[in-house]
């Protein structure tokens, strides 16, 4: 009996020990802008580990991108007729998504719904989705 119960002791720490992955968890990150703005299409430079850019799921933006080394440009368009924000402006395909903070988001330019060069206005962030 007591051998039985050391057993299933021993079964049972081993599989609480297989719940939890050390390693690398790949998946979505999401750049965000917390208000509303005036800008129909802006640029965006993201500096961090490679990622794949493209547009949040459900979203009718139009997402462009190109990388170098860290850095990621993408221009982010809203359909005519609409402006950007707030919410998710680009998802981020990312191989750890527990080194959020390693990545940076800047807006560049914006541009207004008569292309003009307008302020962005809004505060940009990175995170889970």
């Amino acid at each position: 009996m007591r051998r039985a119960l050391l057993w299933c002791a021993a079964a049972a720490l081993m599989l609480a020990g297989c719940g939890e992955s050390s390693g690398p968890t790949a998946g979505d990150l999401v750049v965000s802008v917390n208000v509303a703005t005036p800008a129909r299409a802006v640029l965006l430079r993201i500096v961090g580990p490679a990622a794949v850019v493209s547009a949040p799921s459900g979203s009718a933006l139009r997402v462009l991108s190109a990388t170098v080394g860290d850095t990621t440009r993408a221009a982010v368009i809203a359909p005519a007729g609409a402006t950007l924000g707030p919410g998710a402006l680009v998802r981020l395909a990312v191989p750890d998504t527990r080194v959020a903070s390693q990545y940076s988001v800047v807006a560049e330019q914006a541009s207004g719904s008569s292309n003009q060069l307008v302020t962005f206005g809004g505060s940009l962030s990175v995170g889970r989705q």
